[in-house]
């Protein structure tokens, strides 16, 4: 068997219809799109979010803000300040930070925080700078006249 010698199955392909040609094809005058209205005309029809003149809903969306994750995780919090109440050099895992009390939250996999306290310098003896947020802002010039 060669490529040139490949065809589809039988049955599986349909002549196209060519609409406007001719009596005999049935298809001619309106050219199966009935008579008048929108979707005869040219370039006619209506968009797939159009719903009639109803307030199509993504009008209504700025009043329906944001949506429940159903599959989201809530994680129990752990702060990185609280784990300086372990002694150095011992395992921590959650059953060790169920039974200090320092899991934060009902259920669900445990999570660090990093909201440390300037125990936790770096290893050069430098603390962080304050995130940006908390960072004063400079004042601003007053308005031009």
């Amino acid at each position: 068997m060669r490529i040139d010698e490949l065809k589809p199955p039988a049955g599986s392909t349909r002549k196209r219809i060519r609409i406007g040609r001719g009596h005999g094809s049935g298809k001619v005058k309106t050219g199966g799109k009935g008579t008048k209205g929108q979707n005869a005309r040219t370039g006619g029809g209506v968009p797939p979010y159009f719903e009639g003149g109803q307030l199509p809903l993504i009008r209504k969306l700025p009043y329906r803000r944001g949506f429940r994750n159903p599959f989201r995780v809530e994680f129990r919090e752990v702060n990185v300040r609280d784990l300086a109440d372990f002694p150095a050099e011992s395992a921590i895992g959650p059953e060790e930070l169920e039974i200090a009390g320092v899991l934060r939250g009902k259920a669900g996999p445990s999570k660090s925080s990093a909201r440390a306290s300037s125990r936790f310098a770096s290893p050069s003896g430098r603390t962080s700078s304050p995130p940006a947020h908390a960072r004063k802002s400079r004042p601003r010039a007053a308005p031009r006249r």
